[in-house]
């Protein structure tokens, strides 16, 4: 365990490994393409019956 020598020491932080950018990239990938085939699935077939009744019965 690293000890300070003030309170008000600025953390330092290393450069991410290559399987930690890995493991991102490939998160925010997975993320991209459940948000873009969504978006194309609403776009193609329109919202959901139970979505569109939701809407309406919040408003």
């Amino acid at each position: 365990m690293r000890a300070y020598t003030s309170m008000y020491e600025d953390p330092t932080f290393e450069d991410p490994t290559v399987k930690e950018q890995s493991v991102v990239c490939a998160a925010l990938g997975a993320a991209a393409v459940a948000v873009a085939s969504t978006v194309a699935a609403l776009q193609m077939h329109g919202a959901p019956a139970w979505l569109t009744a939701a809407f309406a019965s919040s408003h």
